[in-house]
């Protein structure tokens, strides 16, 4: 063999190990599971929330989703029974043995003269919504807002 025909040879396995190292790296990413925190504060969006919550999970079990919910949104949970709340049960149904946080500001809970014990029993209460998404910013969940 040629000088020139070993180089060819160990630039063509090197370029082999590193797209296999790449594909690795992206099995292993994709794989993997992540945290998203899905943020409400407008009612007309609440469809378009839980299903982004429900595809968030499909896509991966293992994957952790928190709703924070503030503004006018938490009109949607002091009606008992209404849609809304039909669809976020389901959701939380579907996907029974994994923790969903919902979080409802009690100062949009207050601005909108709305008791907290109305909220149904699947809603926590926190004192500040923009408190809730930087606690759970600062433990990794991703950020998106319908």
């Amino acid at each position: 063999y040629t000088s020139t025909r070993i180089t060819q040879f160990a630039i063509k396995k090197m370029k082999n190990i590193i797209l296999l190292a790449i594909l690795a790296i992206y099995v292993a990413y994709a794989s993997a599971a992540h945290s998203l925190l899905v943020h409400l504060d407008d009612p007309l969006q609440a469809e378009e929330a839980i299903a982004n919550g429900a595809n968030f999970l499909k896509y991966n079990k293992e994957n952790s989703l928190v709703f924070v919910v503030n503004g006018v949104a938490p009109i949607i949970f002091a009606y008992p029974g209404n849609m809304f709340i039909q669809e976020f049960e389901a959701m939380l149904q579907e996907f029974q043995g994994i923790d969903i946080p919902v979080n409802v500001c009690n100062n949009s809970l207050h601005g909108l003269a709305v008791p907290a014990s109305a909220m149904p029993s699947f809603v926590t209460v926190v004192p500040a919504a923009v408190e809730a998404i930087a606690e759970w910013s600062a433990k990794g969940y991703a950020y998106i807002k319908p």
